[in-house]
């Protein structure tokens, strides 16, 4: 079964789009000015006197709001690492990451697993385990690759609804964010710490991986993660 937040961003993202050309369609079709479309947005959330062609300013604006909720998401990390004649259990591996991560009592963090299509809606199903952690939201894949074993996992930061809401609405609505829900350097920080106890957890159990296998041991350079730019300092 397919992790329901997944298809919720998805359909967002398809009734946003189809709302917004069919917005800029008409736009077109009623050959609405640039002064007339200034004036829509400049009155409060867009309240004017109605009239027909006060409908599709409106789709449009739906539409991008739709769009904004299905996709505010930035990702503060990735790391990945293919071992050579590694083989492993993708769901012991799992579970040994949901343990690992309770028993260090990472604050807010809760598991569970989600599934995501290799290629388009009719390809093979994917699982990957994922971590949540306030704002943030750690993926983690283990997999067979050949005759080899990798791991991969990116980590992003992801609003909360009503913080999308205010984000996709223009003016009011980032004047809303900035005073009671902006980033701040409190908030980058937690993310280095959440993202960091997670993959002190993943490399520990991958470590042992190899050395129960007798592999050679992975070097540090291999189990460094890469930081997005938004984290370098």
């Amino acid at each position: 079964m397919r992790q329901q937040g997944t298809v919720l961003r998805t359909f967002l993202t398809v009734v946003g789009g189809a709302l917004a050309l069919l917005g800029l369609i008409g736009v077109y079709v009623q050959s609405l000015s640039l002064t007339d479309l200034m004036s829509f947005v400049s009155t409060p959330l867009g309240v004017t006197v109605w009239n027909h062609s006060h409908t599709w300013p409106y789709l449009l604006a739906l539409g991008l709001v739709f769009i904004q909720l299905g996709n505010v998401r930035v990702e503060i990390g990735k790391w990945h690492l293919l071992i050579p004649g590694l083989s492993a259990n993708s769901s012991a591996f799992y579970e040994s990451v949901q343990e690992h991560v309770r028993k260090r009592r990472v604050p807010t963090a809760s598991s569970r697993s989600v599934y995501a299509c290799q290629r388009g809606v009719l390809g093979s199903i994917r699982r990957y385990l994922r971590i949540r952690g306030s704002y943030f939201t750690f993926d983690l894949l283990a997999a067979p690759f050949g005759e080899d074993f990798g791991f991969s996992w990116r980590c992003y930061y992801r609003p909360r609804l009503l913080e999308r809401a205010c984000l996709a609405l223009p003016v009011l609505g980032w004047i809303c964010y900035y005073l009671f829900f902006r980033y701040t350097r409190y908030t980058e920080d937690k993310g280095v710490f959440f993202q960091s106890a997670v993959h002190d957890s993943v490399k520990a159990l991958v470590e042992r991986e190899v050395d129960q296998r007798g592999l050679r041991a992975l070097g540090e350079h291999q189990l460094q993660p890469i930081v997005s730019d938004l984290y370098r300092r």
